[in-house]
């Protein structure tokens, strides 16, 4: 080694000191960026100034040694210094030469250079994905990587595979599902174990992104299982079982969800106890020969902690589903998590943007597991009945007020991130004004949900795809919204019909109340239109649950539609549902010339009275129970009218029941025995 070459490797090894010494200051810069404060400790400014000394370094070893280098380590160098201004700076014009340097480089040794060359492309990809605003260029560079940069050569096939699955990771939004989906089973043909294994991972999730028919996810599962031995990383054994975990929740495997859970908790208490070996990256190697040497890749991995988060959450959801057997343990596993998501500090960086990802994804997960925590509690029915009953949940509200005033700065990615979020916390707020009795609140969140529309673009797309995102339009969201806004509509206006009994036209108040009351019938008849209009495929409860709501709310000559409705079927599903239908049924029931007037009259009361049993399944006891109390009232009418058919103690039951009001001659409550 003469003195140029000890050189070049003094200033290299300098170089990844300095990195190094950069890369130890952000574990403890996490807190400041935690806490959104503006104070700098000068940690910043000692950062950026590694940054600049190691990248010094590189430019000259670069610069002085460049004519005397072997080309192969001028190449190396090349990558090196582009890849510390891709990842540590915001000079990707500057990143982006440096590699189209080395790959011009490496065109003049090919074959000798041509994985160098691999990696400078790649690593240019990159930079362009990022630096550039439309898709279209990124996608374009990709394929020209693809179709001519790769070499045509049997050995390279597995290469060509790997930036084909790059395609589908940064732009499956850009086409078809059915496109995707055959790019990844061609790409399923590599004859790399590890990179086979991570392609059927995505798949999977992918499928069960778009809710592809279960039989179909099966199959790509029992592929998994046939390429996972006891060499296999940690990471993947892990992963299938959470995968098997989200099946589960996937199909709503009730018999199965403990199970599911328990295998989760010891899988993650043996590593635990084990201390096996974890890595938060994956490498593979796409070796080709000895001459042309290989393609090294490195995958980020999820951590351990991370796992043990995201898996307890979706213990967490799966438990929600056993509420009803009065075990359910959802809010002691998130209430535990809440601060395990908080103390996730990753001891090590390599990037100050792999440390703001992970800050992203931590609030994220946060914000998510409050929803979680919401949505338990409407299970279990016990959201506080109260005024104050939202400030229960403050970090959720904090997060509403600050994201809609604009009290904090978000960056965009985290705007596009959140927005899948605002429609979900706007409509469990509405639900809980609701339940309050602040219909006005309610009706305000639901009309924000139903009027939402999220930004939409291929980038967009792809961002919440790699964040493993799901991307809705919310329409479902937006139809429940509907469905729970018509009732609210409905009862402001018969609180109005009260009102004009008490003016007359000569009022001075007259015509904002009538210009009021008008405005109210329009946008119940524009709720009825959206319903309506509503596409509801696969989902007799929702469609059911519109036909209900239509005929109470609806002026219509058409009669119910009971001939084609499974009420068995919905009666497992939903009692409170059901208890709606029975209403109906009660209320429309037509009298039978066939039969004598008590037998038509018990068939009345048995309707009213399936409708109060399966009301109380579906009603906590500390609420009032107002379907009930309309079944046995009407019970009560139909008995106390026909006296001499029904006995004195069977009324008298039925009176004990509803707590008659002597002055009202109405229920005050339903009473539950």
């Amino acid at each position: 080694m003469d003195s140029a070459d000890r050189a070049v490797l003094a200033l290299v090894h300098t170089s990844d000191r300095l990195l190094d010494d950069a890369h130890a200051l952000l574990p403890a810069w996490q807190d400041q960026l935690t806490s959104q404060s503006k104070e700098d400790d000068g940690r910043l400014v000692l950062y950026n100034s590694y940054i600049k000394q190691a990248l010094n370094c590189l430019f000259k070893a670069l610069r002085q040694f460049s004519n005397t280098m072997d080309a192969s380590i001028q190449a190396s160098l090349y990558y090196k210094t582009a890849k510390i201004l891709f990842l540590e700076t915001a000079s990707l014009n500057l990143a982006s030469d440096y590699c189209y340097k080395g790959i011009n480089l490496c065109k003049k040794y090919e074959p000798k250079l041509s994985m160098n060359k691999l990696r400078l492309l790649y690593l240019n990809f990159q930079i362009q994905f990022l630096a550039n605003h439309t898709s279209a260029d990124s996608l374009a560079y990709l394929n020209d990587i693809i179709d001519t940069e790769i070499p045509t050569d049997n050995n390279f096939v597995d290469i060509k595979y790997f930036f084909m699955f790059i395609k589908f990771t940064n732009f499956n939004s850009v086409f078809s599902m059915n496109k995707n989906l055959l790019n990844l089973k061609s790409i399923l043909k590599s004859e790399n174990i590890i990179f086979k294994q991570i392609v059927l991972f995505h798949l999977i999730e992918y499928q069960l992104t778009n809710n592809l028919p279960i039989s179909e996810i099966k199959k790509n599962v029992q592929l998994l299982d046939d390429t996972l031995n006891d060499s296999s990383p940690l990471q993947f054994k892990a992963l299938k079982i959470l995968i098997d975990s989200q099946i589960a929740l996937y199909i709503v495997d009730l018999e199965n969800i403990v199970s599911k859970i328990q295998h989760l908790d010891t899988f993650i208490k043996t590593i635990k106890e084990s201390k096996k070996s974890w890595q938060s990256y994956l490498n593979i190697n796409f070796s080709i020969d000895s001459t042309r040497g290989s393609f090294p890749v490195q995958i980020k991995w999820i951590s351990f902690k991370d796992f043990t988060i995201t898996s307890y959450f979706y213990c967490s959801v799966l438990y929600s589903f056993k509420s009803w057997d009065k075990k359910n343990k959802s809010d002691k596993i998130l209430k535990t998590l809440l601060p395990a998501i908080s103390n996730n500090k990753k001891t090590s960086f390599t990037s100050l943007d792999e440390l703001q990802k992970h800050l992203l994804k931590t609030e994220y997960l946060k914000i998510l597991t409050d929803i979680y925590q919401l949505i338990s509690d409407f299970v279990k029915d016990s959201v506080p009945l109260s005024q104050n009953s939202i400030s229960k949940y403050s970090h959720l509200q904090t997060f509403i007020e600050q994201y809609t005033n604009n009290t904090i700065k978000y960056s965009t990615f985290e705007i596009i991130v959140y927005n899948t979020l605002i429609p979900i916390v706007k409509y469990l707020f509405a639900v809980i004004h609701q339940r309050n009795g602040n219909f006005y609140k309610a009706l305000f969140l639901y009309s924000e949900v139903i009027t939402f529309k999220p930004e939409q673009s291929a980038i967009i797309s792809t961002l919440l795809s790699n964040f493993g995102i799901p991307i809705t339009n919310n329409e479902q969201l937006k139809l429940i919204s509907t469905l729970n806004s018509i009732p609210i509509v409905q009862n402001i206006i018969e609180q109005e019909k009260l009102n004009h009994s008490k003016i007359s036209e000569f009022d001075l108040n007259y015509d904002q109340i009538m210009d009021k009351f008008g405005k109210l019938l329009k946008l119940k008849d524009k709720l009825l239109n959206r319903l309506n209009s509503a596409k509801v495929e696969n989902n007799e409860l929702t469609m059911v649950a519109i036909e209900a709501i239509k005929h109470f709310y609806q002026t219509s000559s058409t009669a119910f539609p009971f001939d084609s409705i499974n009420l068995d079927l919905i009666q497992q599903k939903s009692p409170l549902l059901t208890s709606i239908l029975y209403l109906i049924k009660g209320y429309t029931y037509k009298f039978d010339l066939g039969i004598s007037t008590h037998e038509n009259l018990n068939k009345k009361v048995s309707y009213f009275s399936y409708a109060c049993m399966n009301s109380i399944k579906a009603c906590n006891e500390n609420n009032n129970n107002e379907i009930a109390n309309l079944g046995y009232y009407e019970i009560y009418k139909i008995m106390n009218h026909n006296r001499n058919l029904y006995s004195t103690k069977d009324i008298e039951k039925v009176a004990a029941k509803l707590q008659i009001d002597s002055e009202t001659n109405f229920s005050k409550r339903v009473k539950f025995s």
